[in-house]
C-alpha cells in the first residue's frame, strides 16, 4: 500500500501484483478497480496487510446511506458511498444498516 489506512478504509488495485491504493484510481466514483475493505486496524505505507472481501465488515462512508443500497467507491480517498444502480464490478456489496456521513456502517461484502 502506498499511504497508511486503517480498518474500514476501501481499497482499490493499482494495477501493481499483490499492491492496494486507498485512493479511487479516478476521480470518479464507482471505480471498478476497487478491491475490498482493509481489515486491520492500522496499515501503514508498504507494509502486508489483510483485506476483506467477503463477509460482513465495517465500512467508511462519506454521506448518508440507507440498507439495501450498493456500496461503492467514492471520490474521497477511503469512503464508500451508496446507489442503487452500481456500474459494472464497482459494487463491493450490500449495506445491512442506515448510516450518516463520517461512520462505519456495516456491509455484507461480495
Amino acid at each position: 500500500i502506498g499511504t497508511a489506512t486503517s480498518k474500514g478504509d476501501v481499497v482499490y488495485s493499482n494495477g501493481i501484483a499483490n499492491q492496494f491504493i486507498s485512493t479511487p484510481p479516478s476521480s470518479l466514483a464507482q471505480d471498478n478497480r476497487i478491491l475490498g475493505v482493509v481489515y486491520e486496524n492500522v496499515c501503514n505505507a508498504n507494509s502486508t496487510c489483510r483485506v476483506a472481501v467477503s463477509g460482513v465488515m465495517g465500512v467508511k462512508v462519506g454521506v448518508a446511506v440507507s440498507a439495501g443500497q450498493h456500496a461503492v467507491g467514492s471520490s474521497t480517498s477511503g469512503q464508500a458511498v451508496a446507489t442503487g444502480s452500481p456500474n459494472p464490478g464497482a459494487s463491493i456489496g450490500v449495506f445491512l444498516e442506515p448510516g450518516s456521513a463520517s461512520t462505519q456502517v456495516r456491509v455484507l461484502l461480495r
